[in-house]
């Protein structure tokens, strides 16, 4: 969770609600961690397309595989998404993307 969420800009909110935010974000994957034996997950990186020298856009394929603890039904999500980076400082951060509310609610 925290190598994943020390990506996101602690700044950052999305699909124009501020409430979906890192801190949203974080909470989410603590709650789903605890529900799920992860099996692997994998991130492939897609084409990236430059803005500007402190923005880019990039296309990621996320794949999770999972166990749900509780009755062991099998989640095996993977589909693409886009993610915004920006540069702050020296470190680059997601600034948008997640673009489903199933990574908030």
């Amino acid at each position: 969770k925290n190598n994943f969420t020390k990506y996101v800009s602690p700044t950052a909110t999305f699909m124009g609600n501020n409430t979906y935010n890192r801190d949203k974000m974080t909470s989410r994957l603590t709650s789903i961690l605890g529900s799920y034996e992860i099996s692997n997950y994998e991130f492939k990186p897609g084409e990236t397309a430059k803005v500007s020298d402190t923005k880019y856009t990039s296309w990621t394929y996320c794949v999770l595989n999972a166990n749900r603890k509780s009755d062991r039904l099998a989640r095996n999500l993977g589909h693409w998404m886009q993610f915004t980076w920006e540069k702050s400082g020296n470190d680059w951060f997601i600034t948008n993307g997640f673009d489903n509310t199933k990574w908030f609610e």
